[in-house]
């Protein structure tokens, strides 16, 4: 008896590590994650893939790089503790996938921006 094995999709993973965790409520935010296919060994980036994000109500896109990296930027409104939730959707040769993580945000008035100001004496 023969078998023949036709490959599928390849499996693929969402990193958020490079993600910030806190942000200030009603001030932009840049989300950031990184698309694998985790069946190549070493692992491989994901190129020109949409990913989405969502948090609080919010949400945006950003399409993968040569190094699987994808960002977007979106303002929350609210101050709290609130699930940030990534997704890439698939195609014809990689999966879906997802990851979550926790976004906290802090109120503003503690806190004064000075456009232009980099800190220097």
């Amino acid at each position: 008896a023969q078998v023949t094995w036709n490959p599928g999709p390849h499996t693929t993973f969402l990193n958020l590590n490079n993600s910030l965790q806190s942000a200030f409520a009603g001030r932009p935010v840049t989300l950031l994650a990184n698309l694998s296919d985790i069946s190549v060994s070493p692992n491989a980036p994901v190129t020109g893939a949409t990913i989405g994000f969502s948090v609080d109500g919010q949400s945006c896109s950003g399409v993968t790089a040569g190094n699987g990296l994808a960002s977007c930027s979106l303002t929350v409104p609210d101050v709290g503790a609130f699930t940030l939730t990534v997704t890439y959707g698939g195609n014809g040769g990689f999966l879906p996938t997802s990851a979550t993580e926790v976004l906290s945000t802090a109120p503003l008035s503690d806190v004064i921006f000075v456009d232009g100001f980099d800190g220097s004496p």
